[in-house]
């Protein structure tokens, strides 16, 4: 009875994992951490996704505007002479930007949607970006890849603060239309919207957030509770769909014959009442 109660506490005990095991140091040490396994689980190359900005799939459009961004940032003036800008490549680039540009397309498209690396693309589909792109080109158009997704992604948290700062105003304004316009006021407009849209470079992304928090920083607190109650707003509305849909079910027709002998296609409520049988093979039939 004795070992009988030994092996059963023993099956009872409970088994340590390795996380139990080591700490939390030396797990990262050994790059057995949630983050680490979830590198490993993902079919990204690595260096993709640990880039300060990772690899993301573009969005509609966006590859021909940001092979024109990055072809811009190819032939951009430097303060200093460098060897990879010397003036005698950027003159090539411009003198040849119909065909270069193109080829920055293929290989954007090359890393963001099918997750290649440079050295492959230069090896195994060099034919879709030479003669006009070398590896050291294709070096330089991965790195202006991600300083276009660090631009592209400060620009819609700015574009949300502004949106959110638009939302703002109208609702105070419109809450008493007699009210005098305060004269301190800066009324954010649709073409403050386009305009942020529209930002190419840092700098004009810098100088919209000064402007920001020039005008609009005091009233920052009411902005964002508007915005959360917008949200959630807005989550409580999806919620109440989605419940409608669920109740309004989808008539099904079918084919029958009528009295005559001529085929009929009747809803399910139109259609006279069937054996049991008849309607377990028609719910077959509609989860083949």
């Amino acid at each position: 009875d004795e070992v009988a109660l030994a092996r059963k506490k023993k099956r009872k005990r409970a088994y340590k994992t390795i996380l139990d095991e080591y700490e939390p140091s030396e797990l990262e040490r050994r790059h057995y951490t949630d983050k680490d396994n979830e590198i490993r689980n993902t079919d990204i190359p690595e260096r993709m996704q640990l880039r300060n900005f990772p690899i993301t799939a573009p969005e509609e459009n966006e590859l021909p505007r940001e092979a024109e961004w990055i072809f811009a940032q190819f032939v951009k003036k430097t303060v200093s002479q460098q060897d990879e800008y010397s003036d005698r490549e950027v003159k090539s680039f411009k003198d040849s930007k119909d065909n270069v540009i193109p080829r920055m397309q293929n290989a954007l498209e090359f890393m963001r949607n099918n997750h290649y690396e440079v050295p492959y693309i230069s090896n195994k589909c060099k034919e879709y970006v030479e003669p006009e792109l070398k590896i050291n080109h294709l070096h330089r158009v991965y790195k202006f890849d991600e300083e276009w997704t660090k631009l592209q992604s400060r620009k819609k948290n700015l574009l949300k603060l502004f949106a959110n700062c638009k939302d703002y105003q109208e609702q105070k304004i419109c809450a008493d239309l007699e009210a005098p316009m305060p004269e301190d006021i800066r009324i954010v407009t649709s073409e403050d919207l386009e305009k942020i849209q529209d930002i190419a470079t840092f700098e004009e992304l810098k100088d919209w957030d000064e402007l920001y928090n020039f005008y609009y920083s005091i009233d920052r607190d009411e902005i964002k509770v508007l915005a959360i109650k917008k949200a959630k707003e807005e989550r409580e509305a999806k919620k109440i769909l989605k419940q409608a849909k669920k109740k309004t079910k989808k008539k099904r027709t079918k084919i029958i014959q009528n009295e005559e002998g001529e085929d009929i296609e009747v809803t399910d409520d139109e259609a006279p009442e069937e054996s049991e049988e008849e309607e377990e093979e028609e719910d077959q039939e509609d989860d083949e």
